[in-house]
């Protein structure tokens, strides 16, 4: 199951944190190992790539499907078949986990970008990801170590090399764009575009631009099941002097979310004179749980969820002495 863990968050409150261990909430991650399609990717990303891709993603809610693997070993392609599979990753209802294998396989180029677009990127032991640096080409792929010449290099004030900084800035603007949402290393994806920057599996995953290294599927699915996701405990109308009342639990990266929507209400239908424990008092627990229970299951598989404020690691849950170690 999703493991989550337990602080305090306040409104109008002073708290110190709570730290626990829960268990019994719903969890997206098992039952992702009973609904699982894996989809392939094996070669260059051409039209019929990405048709392959959108179709199958658009029936996998069809089917029920609690996760959907897409194993990849490519090369690169086409910037607008990548595109298409990216705006289809993104448009998914089904979270999609981006699997670089089997061993010896890469995300080079379009499939560093594919990767940085899913709510998981894994690789298998022996595989690498990179050189994302886009090339104009008419047919099939070209990569700038292959392709560069002198004479290119010497282009320094002429169109050529003004249309190559624009293709290459948009596309650093994308990368970095794809992993603010994704919450993974966007230096990383900037230099492996400006820079053909490439990282074999285990480099990858201490610089956070993965998430798991897998040897296969199943210990892909293995390894996503039971990620820890910090949670905080929302208690409103406290002082320095007494404790709010105590809601409920919700994930801590929406609870900046749960504040602006409980302050938001308290701003509107307050009455005059009104205090914001009076307000809290008036309304009542079973209020506040309605009003923030769309937040208290996490998105599936949304990479964020994972960490904690101030942390650029996913959460584990770390016991020590003392009975607020946590």
């Amino acid at each position: 199951m999703i493991r989550v863990r337990v602080a305090a968050i306040f409104v109008n409150l002073c708290l110190g944190a709570v730290g626990a261990a829960l268990s019994g909430l719903a969890s997206t991650v098992p039952a992702a190992a009973e609904r699982a399609v894996v989809l392939e990717i094996d070669g260059a990303i051409g039209p019929p790539v990405a048709d392959y891709i959108a179709r199958e993603l658009g029936s996998a809610r069809a089917a029920d499907a609690r996760l959907i693997i897409l194993r990849m070993n490519t090369p690169g392609g086409l910037d607008t078949s990548m595109r298409r599979i990216i705006s289809a990753i993104l448009a998914s209802p089904v979270p999609v986990a981006t699997y670089v294998a089997p061993n010896g396989a890469r995300a080079a180029s379009a499939g560093t970008y594919i990767a940085y677009a899913s709510a998981i990127a894994a690789m298998a032991p022996g595989t690498n990801i990179g050189a994302a640096t886009p090339v104009q080409f008419g047919g099939n792929p070209l990569f700038p170590s292959d392709q560069k010449s002198q004479k290119d290099e010497k282009k320094s004030g002429d169109s050529a090399d003004t249309e190559t900084r624009k293709i290459v800035n948009d596309a650093t603007a994308y990368i970095r764009s794809l992993a603010a949402v994704s919450g993974r290393n966007a230096d990383w994806a900037a230099d492996a575009v400006r820079s053909a920057a490439s990282l074999p599996a285990a480099e990858a995953l201490s610089l956070h631009v993965i998430d798991v290294i897998a040897d296969d599927v199943p210990d892909l699915l293995r390894k996503i099941d039971g990620r820890e996701v910090p949670y905080y405990l929302m208690l409103l109308g406290g002082s320095q002097h007494e404790f709010g009342l105590a809601i409920q639990s919700l994930p801590a990266r929406l609870a900046p979310v749960a504040v602006d929507r409980v302050l938001a209400h308290y701003k509107a239908n307050r009455q005059d004179g009104e205090t914001f424990r009076a307000y809290v008092l008036r309304h009542r627990v079973e209020f506040f749980k309605q009003l923030t229970a769309d937040l208290v299951k996490p998105p599936e598989l949304a990479p964020e969820m994972y960490r904690d404020w101030g942390d650029d690691m996913d959460y584990s849950l770390q016991l020590g002495r003392g009975e607020c170690a946590a």
